[in-house]
């Protein structure tokens, strides 16, 4: 049995060329986004593994004041959990602490770095020793955008354990 091709001829028109040349644009673009979004949260999931994994505190403010982020060291230096803390203005979280209200009102205004060593922070029962520091938070086009405060709990003595790597020399 034989088998027989029979060829029929495609027309194309402009048209059609066109829409086939815009549908292949919108994929190609499709496929630019989805790989910068997977950057984009690939970065941001590294970003709040740093965050979650350092021993200071760090919160951020926005223009409006309110409480944008906040890592687990200053939660727990705060003894807050992050839905209460989100949202809330930073004059009304340290409505108890003037020193760093200053020191955060301070870094907005001058749009400078601001430090304060050897700070009380008061909060119930014990009060906590803490080096604070506040500076302007910037997009990348340098747009003030809030601010970042860094919170170093300075209560109790840290304690560093000397370490020492074996190395690949050999002798």
């Amino acid at each position: 049995m034989s088998t027989r091709v029979y060829r029929v001829p495609i027309v194309v028109e402009n048209d059609d060329l066109y829409m086939l040349s815009s549908l292949a644009s919108q994929a190609g673009v499709a496929i630019d986004n989805a790989e910068l979004f997977q950057e984009i949260t690939n970065a941001r999931l590294f970003n709040e593994s740093i965050m979650g994994s350092i021993a200071t505190g760090v919160m951020t403010v926005n223009l409006m004041g309110e409480v944008d982020s906040i890592n687990n060291a200053a939660l727990r230096l705060f003894n807050k959990n992050k839905r209460t803390m989100i949202g809330d203005h930073f004059t009304y979280f340290f409505r108890q602490d003037p020193v760093i209200i200053d020191l955060i009102k301070n870094a907005e205004t001058d749009f400078a770095i601001t430090v304060e060593m050897d700070v009380d922070l008061n909060r119930g029962k014990h009060d906590t020793k803490i080096n604070i520091s506040a500076a302007p938070l910037t997009d990348h086009e340098k747009n003030h955008i809030g601010t970042v405060i860094a919170f170093e709990d300075i209560s109790e003595p840290v304690s560093y354990t000397h370490l020492t790597l074996p190395t690949n020399r050999e002798v």
